[in-house]
């Protein structure tokens, strides 16, 4: 589901604590407006709807905690480190700005290009776009598995990416495996399976998708 993300921030006028949002499990499919949330500290790890590598993570950090105290006591998070040539110069002083909290390493030349790649991709199609499609897919798999007895949370509560979905009569113990057979891959949480699809599914994956699973509960 999705969270209210306005609502939450509200809250912080009567209420104090720090807002940290974890994007993961969104962030390229949809928006967040960070001047209007004023989040404390936003992570998203790459490796999903960022269409990027593992082992890499992007932060965005409040201009009101620029000052804070990062992780990782680097030498890339100091005034003058760009300067290869005089880093011998070694200084107290970090950066006061959001690169204090960068890990070490960051010019990592193998990562960064996959994840640039794919920051481009997803600005060539457009957040709107890719949500827009992803929703009507996902819609339309709602619609087609309800007729086969599956069912699925209220379309106000479901992020348009995502959709988890249980059978009146249970699911096969075995049923990613049968699925695997048929080259369709999907996650099983508890009693529930979760399909995420992105664009280059089509019409053609969802036909398939419904027959494999008619022929997994049939037999």
């Amino acid at each position: 589901g999705q969270l209210d993300l306005d609502r939450i921030a509200a809250v912080r006028e009567t209420h104090e604590f720090s807002l940290v949002i974890d994007l993961t499990q969104s962030l390229g499919v949809v928006g967040v407006d960070v001047q209007r949330i004023q989040p404390d500290f936003l992570i998203c790890a790459t490796y999903k709807w960022l269409l990027g590598p593992y082992s890499l993570c992007f932060v965005y950090v409040n201009p009101r905690h620029h000052a804070g105290i990062p992780l990782e006591q680097g030498w890339i998070n100091r005034p003058g480190a760009e300067n290869f040539s005089r880093l011998i110069d070694y200084v107290d002083e970090i950066n006061l700005d959001a690169t204090r909290f960068d890990m070490g390493e960051r010019s990592n030349f193998q990562l960064m290009p996959i994840a640039i790649a794919g920051l481009e991709q997803i600005h060539r199609w457009g957040l709107s776009e890719i949500e827009a499609s992803l929703r009507h897919y996902t819609q339309m798999l709602r619609r087609e598995l309800e007729v086969i007895g599956f069912s699925a949370c209220d379309e106000a509560l479901r992020s348009p990416h995502y959709l988890g979905v249980r059978h009146t009569d249970g699911l096969p113990e075995d049923i990613l495996g049968q699925l695997a057979e048929e080259k369709i891959f999907l996650s099983k949480r508890g009693d529930s399976l979760r399909i995420s699809p992105h664009l280059y599914n089509n019409e053609a994956d969802a036909l398939s998708l419904i027959r494999a699973l008619k022929g997994c509960l049939s037999g």
